[in-house]
């Protein structure tokens, strides 16, 4: 767990495959202690935890973009173990150690992803608090949305884990990490984070209500319920003043010290939809659920395939990079990728541990301690941060969110109910399939494991442009099943290498697993214009057009020039309002510099189409020199300031 959250918040492969190796050896340790057979979950729980991967699994192999997914299949699943194993551990003492381990370690991760993420913020040119969520390796690899939703599941956590600490300790920690929170700039995270506090405040008054039983004078009324909350505030008043003097403080005092080398993002700005995004982030976001949604009805029942929104949504885009690889809502994700059985499992279950919990904590004990708060109530604001954050923003493709997450959900399972003896025949199924599912997990991992050693070998090689080498190593992973964009890469590089007839070979083995990438069909496209087949060429452009044209506009540049060679300038001629309107699309979005887009090939690639398109028509010829012009500048402008900024400090 720690090492998820403080390496890239767990995004890469490598974590997945750890947790995966993980999963397994719980699983085989307490087969080997029995220790499957003698503790047991709930059998609704159980029921709907084995059909829910079961139903990613089906989704998986009834993919159309089977070349990704495999990963999210992983990590569901060998969550899914961790959550079961720590179910297992239903003994008082077991549950003791259990709590006080897992929340040491959550407060260790979420301590320390703090402090690094202060020193990245303030000495490196990223405009927002990421923590320890980011990738050096690439420019654009930071995530602070993702960390504030982190920070939203561990602060409940820290929280009870330092409730014996001194006050004046206590108050320095919280408050660091909710001055990290306001650093994220993220407006759906303070949103949701005033609505955990919110329902902390009713977790923990309303057990002392329903403790003093049905002779409490006030039960059931408002003055009563207010009363004891008041309560409550006046004897945390001093310590909620100072976490909110640290967290004030260090926000200011941090951006303090980032404002000495690069600049400050305003706050108002962010408030008001005023900063450099603008209000395109709300924008874009009710467009993904309103396309995921209307995708889901398309294949209700297995969905398109895990993580296939990335590939299946551009087909219903309006605008220039409107994509996302989710639709940033963690329910119309698993309806429109997995099904919408899926996604009721997944609801089913977590809804049902957290009503569970909140019942148990509220009536369960009458004996409760009024001046004690449980763990549980802890664990539920962390759960009901993460789920409402998940319905704005998908972030559970993280194993330093995820893990945390299940682990947690499985805390509180632990208290729904006593052990119970079952009957032979469900210790005897819930046996076999759990032995089951970790052995299959295992042995795909190390399979799919090998293959995609020698594909990392071969990007690398592909990186350094040595194309003999990157080809060998693809050649030995051209079994792998999890073969993400290899095929696609062999393909370019074999064109590259004036080998259309092997590169036509790689693609059909790439279309073979997923028929809805516009990149393969670019491709395609290039294949056939390589073989002068220009009827072919041109369907290939125009499938990749239909689905890619608001991403790559090299599609259209390639469309354009396969029109000309095939019926001149009036084949171009016809379709010149559809190109005028890509291109007036791109020249706006270029303006804007929407999702960094002045940063990125497609300035190029529209400098060229438009001279292309000004020499096919001579009378328009200025119109297309003013927008290049246009857009030139403004690239200009954006490249010179991301140029002129100080480089980072620590890499």
């Amino acid at each position: 767990m720690l090492f998820s959250i403080l390496w890239k918040g767990g995004k890469t492969l490598e974590v997945t495959w750890l947790l995966t190796g993980v999963a397994w050896l719980l699983t085989f340790l307490d087969f080997r202690a029995r220790g499957i057979s003698k503790s047991l979950p709930p059998m609704w729980i159980a029921v709907t935890g084995f059909l829910f991967v079961g139903w990613t699994v089906a989704s998986f192999v009834l993919s159309t973009t089977g070349n990704y997914g495999f990963d999210e299949v992983l990590r569901d699943s060998s969550v899914l173990l961790i959550f079961f194993w720590i179910l297992r551990r239903r003994g008082e003492e077991e549950q003791s150690f259990l709590a006080e381990k897992i929340t040491s370690v959550l407060t260790l991760g979420v301590t320390l992803a703090c402090v690094i993420g202060i020193f990245v913020y303030a000495l490196q040119p990223v405009s927002r608090f990421v923590g320890t969520f980011f990738d050096m390796r690439f420019q654009t690899d930071y995530w602070p949305n993702s960390f504030a939703q982190f920070l939203l599941l561990a602060w409940p956590v820290a929280l009870w884990r330092t409730r014996r600490s001194l006050p004046p300790l206590r108050a320095v920690l919280m408050g660091c990490i909710f001055g990290c929170l306001l650093l994220t700039y993220s407006r759906s995270a303070i949103l949701v984070f005033a609505l955990q506090a919110g329902a902390y405040l009713v977790l923990i008054v309303l057990p002392h209500v329903f403790a003093h039983g049905p002779h409490f004078p006030f039960l059931s009324t408002l003055s009563g319920f207010g009363t004891l909350l008041a309560v409550r505030l006046r004897k945390t008043f001093l310590p909620i003043a100072l976490t909110l003097i640290v967290s004030l403080g260090l926000f200011f005092a941090v951006n303090q010290v980032r404002s000495l080398r690069y600049e400050v993002q305003s706050a108002a700005d962010k408030i008001t939809f005023t900063a450099a995004e603008g209000s395109s982030s709300a924008d874009e976001r009710w467009k993904f659920w309103q396309q995921s949604f209307a995708l889901s009805l398309e294949r209700p029942l297995f969905g398109w395939g895990p993580y296939s929104f990335r590939f299946v949504h551009p087909r219903m885009q309006t605008g220039v990079y409107e994509t996302s690889d989710h639709p940033h809502n963690v329910f119309l994700k698993l309806a429109m990728e997995r099904g919408w059985p899926a996604a009721v499992l997944f609801g089913v279950l977590v809804a049902g541990v957290i009503a569970g919990g909140i019942r148990r904590m509220v009536f369960g004990s009458r004996k409760m301690a009024t001046d004690v708060t449980p763990l549980t109530t802890f664990l539920i604001v962390g759960l009901l941060g993460a789920i409402l954050h998940n319905l704005i923003d998908y972030d559970l493709q993280f194993v330093g969110i995820l893990l945390p997450f299940w682990v947690l959900l499985a805390m509180v399972s632990i208290q729904l109910q006593p052990l119970l003896e079952r009957e032979n025949l469900y210790k005897k199924i819930v046996l076999i399939l759990q032995i089951l599912l970790a052995g299959a997990l295992m042995i795909a991992a190390v399979w799919e494991g090998v293959y995609l050693t020698y594909s990392t070998l071969g990007r690398r090689a592909e990186a350094r442009q040595d194309y003999e080498l990157a080809l060998q190593w693809y050649a030995n992973a051209k079994h792998q099943q999890f073969s993400r964009d290899m095929h696609l890469s062999t393909a370019q590089i074999l064109l590259k290498l004036q080998k259309p007839d092997d590169a036509a070979k790689a693609l059909e083995r790439f279309l073979a697993k997923n028929t809805e990438d516009a990149r393969a069909w670019k491709i395609a496209g290039d294949i056939a214009y390589a073989r002068k087949d220009l009827d072919v060429a041109l369907v290939s452009y125009e499938r990749a057009f239909r689905s890619g044209k608001w991403n790559y506009l090299s599609i259209l540049s390639a469309l354009v020039k396969s029109l000309h060679k095939k019926g001149g300038v009036d084949a171009v001629g016809s379709r010149r309002a559809e190109i005028d309107e890509v291109l007036n699309a791109y020249a706006d979005a270029i303006s804007r510099n929407v999702h960094f887009i002045a940063l990125s090939p497609s300035v190029e690639e529209f400098l060229s189409l438009s001279k292309t398109m000004s020499e096919f028509f001579p009378d328009e010829a200025a119109r297309y020199e003013v927008l290049a012009a246009k857009v030139d500048r403004n690239a200009t402008f954006e490249r010179e300031r991301t140029s002129a900024r100080p480089p980072g400090m620590l890499w």
